[in-house]
This record gives C-alpha cells, structure tokens and sequence, in this order.
C-alpha cells in the first residue's frame, strides 16, 4: 500500500516541477491585477447566446475534469445549461474568482513508449480541466478576439483570422509590377 503512495507521492512532485512557473513574481502579479482593475470599467454581462455558443462548441467524447461533468450532459437542454451557466459565468466575473474546483486539473500519464516505463519523464502528461471552465475560457476567448479585430488595422495582415502576410505580400508585388517592368 505504501507503494501506491510513494508513486503518487513521485508523480505530484513531477508534475509541480513540470508546470511551475518560476518566472512569475508574485507581487508583480497582484500589482498588475490591481492595475487591471483599476484602468477598466465595468464588466459587461456575459449574455445567454455567448454561453450557449460556447456549449455548442463543446467537443463530444472528450474526458472530464474533477468534476466529472461530461461535455454531453451540458450540451442535453443547451437552453436550460446555457441560462444556468449564464448567471454562473456573471458570479464568477463580478466576484473576480475562479472556482476552486475549475481550477484543479487532473493530470493523465501517456507512456511515449511502448513497453515497461518507470519513470516520470518517459511519459506525457495532459491535464483535463473542468467542460465548464471551457466555455467561460470561450466565451472570454471570443470577446477578445472581437475587440482585437476592432482594434487592429487592415495591413496588420498577420493578425487576422484566415489572412496571412503572403496576401499582403502578394498584393506589395502587384502594386510594384508595373513599376519593375
């Protein structure tokens, strides 16, 4: 028995030391969460069509986090789920506080090979995070990405969804044709 609990015991250190981040400051991180608050203004409600587009969005058959919610019990009323987590997404961004529970991974070991592996290393490791925490994640995501599409200009061409600089180069090289020739 004490075995299982040495192994868990190697695998939560491993993991700590694989997703620490030793950069991260602490008071620069609160400082800059204080900075935050203070530059932005209100929050804008999370409405029911974001959340039940981010539901739709949930992919089927993919494992569960510690809540042991699966995406396809969320998406069975999308309606009622979408209106439920609406107000729940709105608590959690007016009291500025992740639940404890969206925040807990649970991390799965691959082998990267075949065969006997004994150590820690010689193995992948995902973390499953909570569905729910998905689709706040998207719907956050999506207000982003629509403010940056507002705040970007049109020769940014590298920062626009289906747009690369190649049809910005592309369009440098016509212009400059006649010019050549």
């Amino acid at each position: 028995m004490s075995d299982i609990k040495d192994i868990k015991k190697r695998w939560r250190q491993y993991t700590q030391q694989l997703y620490s981040d030793d950069s991260r400051d602490v008071d620069a991180t609160t400082a800059c969460k204080d900075e935050v608050r203070s530059t932005t203004t209100e929050i804008t409600p999370v409405l029911v069509d974001e959340v039940r587009e981010a539901i739709r969005r949930l992919p089927r058959g993919k494992a569960s986090g510690f809540d042991e919610l699966p995406a396809e019990l969320i998406k069975v009323d999308s309606d009622i789920m979408a209106k439920m987590f609406c107000k729940l997404c709105n608590e959690i961004l007016n009291r500025e506080e992740w639940p404890d529970d969206w925040k807990r991974p649970v991390f799965v070991a691959i082998p990267k090979v075949k065969g006997t592996v004994r150590r820690c290393d010689e193995h992948r490791t995902i973390a499953l995070i909570s569905h729910a925490s998905k689709f706040l994640l998207r719907v956050l995501l999506n207000r982003m990405q629509k403010t940056a599409e507002e705040e970007l200009a049109d020769v940014q061409m590298g920062f626009w969804k289906n747009v690369g600089t190649r049809d910005q180069i592309f369009k440098i090289r016509i212009i400059m044709q006649p010019l050549i020739l």
